[in-house]
């Protein structure tokens, strides 16, 4: 199991004005927090920013968010179903809030904090329990953007997988993607 996080990873999102913007997930200094920041974020103070995120984003977001868990030793729970949500922190009699909503193919997060300090607005640290609540709600968006599987996938076991003509099936599922040959899934092994 590793002991410390040391990279930080680079999200590619779009803000409301569909210029390119990234978010950025590091770890803090003792390792006891996630920080997620709004890089492009250019205000002074006291204002929110959007980001917008693709499904394939989302699940990059999902992968470095379990690498945190693992190194917690905390448990990953999964919504079964996306829904709009709000987490707030409060640190140093700042607070800090981010949203999280379906948007198109995707979610949109968005951060406002309220600080007195020039340029601290961009950023939210997630304790081990917070970063699992945030965790929990990606699932279940992903879940939602599983529509119209016909089998359950061995990879995922999530109910899909479709046929991709003739001898493939595909799994839909944005943080799988497996495909078979039609033979592998009729050797008799048991999908459903």
């Amino acid at each position: 199991m590793a002991t410390k996080i040391t990279k930080e990873k680079i999200i590619k999102g779009m803000d409301r004005e569909n210029k390119e913007s990234l978010l950025v997930i590091s770890n803090r200094k003792d390792n006891k927090a996630v920080i997620l920041t709004f890089k492009d974020f250019k205000e002074k103070k006291n204002n929110r920013m959007f980001l917008s995120l693709s499904q394939n984003s989302t699940c990059e977001v999902i992968r470095e968010l379990e690498s945190y868990m693992q190194l917690w030793g905390k448990p990953i729970e999964k919504e079964q179903q996306a829904y709009w949500e709000e987490i707030s922190v409060f640190s140093k009699g700042i607070e800090r809030t981010m949203g999280l909503r379906p948007k198109e193919e995707g979610i949109e997060l968005d951060l406002i904090c309220y600080t007195d300090k020039i340029y601290d607005d961009n950023w939210i640290g997630l304790t081990p329990t917070k970063a699992a609540t945030l965790l929990s709600l990606l699932y279940g968006y992903v879940k939602s953007w599983i529509v119209g599987g016909d089998r359950i996938c061995p990879s995922c076991e999530e109910e899909s997988l479709v046929e991709k003509g003739l001898t493939k099936w595909m799994c839909l599922n944005p943080m799988c993607k497996e495909e078979y040959e039609s033979s592998f899934l009729d050797d008799g092994v048991e999908l459903d």
